[in-house]
Order: C-alpha cells, then structure tokens, then sequence
C-alpha cells in the first residue's frame, strides 16, 4: 500500500485498497507486479489492466494497458522499471493482447522519459 500512497498522493487510502481490491479480484483483467528490496521493503509496482476499449492510436482491442508504474527513489537508474513494464507485457501477451498503451500527464517528467527510453 505505500507505494500506491507515494505514487497517488491525491486519493485517501480507502480509495486506494478498494480499487487494489478489486485489481486482487479480477486476475483476468488486472495485475500488479511488484519488486522486494533485499531488506524486504516494497521497491517497486507495476500495475496492468485489459481494457476492450483501445486508447486513441491503438491498433487493437483488447489491449493491456500499463495503468502505473513506481519506483521508490532510492530504487531508481537500477532498471527496475523497465523489468516492471516487460512483466507487464508478457501478462498482456498471455492474455492474448498485440499491444501495451499507456499515457502520461504533460507534467509527469519521469513518466515521460521512461516511456521514450522504452520506445
């Protein structure tokens, strides 16, 4: 749940177990991949879901799309993210999807850049 806090800040933290909830269960249509430090501390999450409606500029339907993605600080420039976003892909692939989408908000600099180091 921490790093869910860390990375949306905006909502209380009733929101957010609700919705990782109902992510937990509905496996066909949601997963969280999430990295263990060696201390055993949470470093990491992706989460991915099937969408049957496509993003703009998508070419198929379903798709799986990358819903988020964190890493704590002092976790980061170690590749972590980028494992994270291939673990995504897989599952989207094993659910029968040609595509990964996603979006960023204009202000997410770090989004960003991870979206143009993976292509």
């Amino acid at each position: 749940m921490a790093l869910r806090r860390a990375l949306f800040p905006q909502h209380d933290e009733a929101f957010l177990r609700a919705e990782m909830e109902r992510f937990v269960a509905q496996p066909e249509r949601h997963a969280q991949f999430l990295v263990i430090d060696e201390d055993g501390a949470p470093a990491a999450l992706a989460e991915v879901s099937l969408r049957a409606n496509p993003a703009p500029g998508s070419r198929s339907a379903p798709e799986a799309f990358l819903e988020a993605v964190y890493v704590v600080p002092q976790a980061r420039r170690h590749g972590l993210a980028r494992a994270l976003v291939m673990h995504a892909r897989a599952w989207g692939r094993a659910q029968g999807c040609a595509e990964l989408a996603a979006d960023d908000l204009p202000d997410n600099a770090d989004g960003l850049a991870l979206r143009r180091a993976l292509g």
